[in-house]
């Protein structure tokens, strides 16, 4: 079953949420970091590796995670940072 952008998008934002409450900084950073070795494409991953970064105040990373997103996104995907990247300069 094919996922849809979107939902992709809001169960990594449902995940890096659930996780704040699960593990330490450097434990998400690890596990994400992990994720994007074995899969540097892995969208998810690479936007919940920057919603790491914005909860622990690193905007500068989390803007570069998602510019290398934005770079890996699809034309026509249905993919858009845009919140998190607002959370970002919040």
């Amino acid at each position: 079953m094919m996922k849809s952008p979107l939902s992709l998008v809001a169960l990594s934002w449902a995940l890096g949420a659930l996780a704040a409450g699960h593990g330490t900084h450097e434990e998400l950073l690890d596990a994400y970091s992990q994720k994007l070795r074995q899969d540097p494409g892995d969208l998810v991953a690479r936007h919940g590796l920057a919603t790491t970064y914005i909860e622990h105040g690193d905007w500068r990373l989390a803007l570069a995670e998602l510019r290398i997103a934005d770079r890996l996104s699809k034309p026509g995907s249905g993919l858009d940072f845009g919140l998190t990247r607002a959370r970002a300069l919040l």
